[in-house]
């Protein structure tokens, strides 16, 4: 198991909302496949997962703020 954390996207982008989820729990996903959409103060940007596994949980929902850090999604790895 492996947890996904919103990565420090540097140039001073520490947080971001949550837009929209691409990957389902339960759904198998692929190293550096995109799972969410969040949008900072500059840009939409798609944060990728960083191990193949299966989505086990979603630990944010649509509309909620991120930071650099924070737990996003729990990852059962291959």
């Amino acid at each position: 198991m492996m947890e996904l954390k919103f990565p420090d996207l540097g140039n001073g982008i520490s947080e971001g909302q949550v837009i929209k989820w691409l990957a389902k729990e339960g759904e198998v996903v692929q190293k550096s496949q995109n799972v969410l959409y969040v949008e900072t103060f500059k840009t939409m940007i798609e944060i990728p997962a960083t191990s193949t596994g299966k989505i086990r949980q979603q630990k944010c929902k649509i509309g909620d703020m991120v930071k650099a850090g924070d737990v996003i999604a729990v990852i059962d790895a291959d």
